[in-house]
């Protein structure tokens, strides 16, 4: 994180990011084999994850004693980005986070 904040220059830089977000295999799907409901909408997941990331707001918060870094890059910068909800192998949830520096 800390590369990427010394390396993104404003006036040169703009970001791309993806994020794929790893459900358990019994809250993405019903029974029928749909998507459920309790897989929340994406674009809700997205927004919440991006802006905890990116807002100045949330940098250096301190949650349970422990000081929380974000990227402090105004998501303005964001001008590519791809979300996708996926099973996970396991029982459990996960969310991978890929940020990449791409020239103007």
């Amino acid at each position: 994180m800390q590369a990427l904040k010394t390396e993104f220059q404003p006036s040169k830089h703009a970001l791309s990011v993806s994020y794929d977000f790893y459900f358990p295999q019994r809250l993405l799907y019903t029974k029928k084999g749909e998507i459920s409901k309790r897989s929340f909408d994406l674009t809700n997941i997205e927004k919440l994850l991006q802006d905890n990331l990116f807002e100045h707001r949330y940098n250096d918060r301190v949650i349970d004693g422990v000081e929380i870094e974000n990227f402090d890059i105004d998501d303005k910068f964001i001008v590519d980005m791809h979300s996708r909800k996926l099973p996970h192998e396991k029982d459990h949830h996960e969310i991978r986070i890929t940020v990449v520096i791409i020239p103007l």
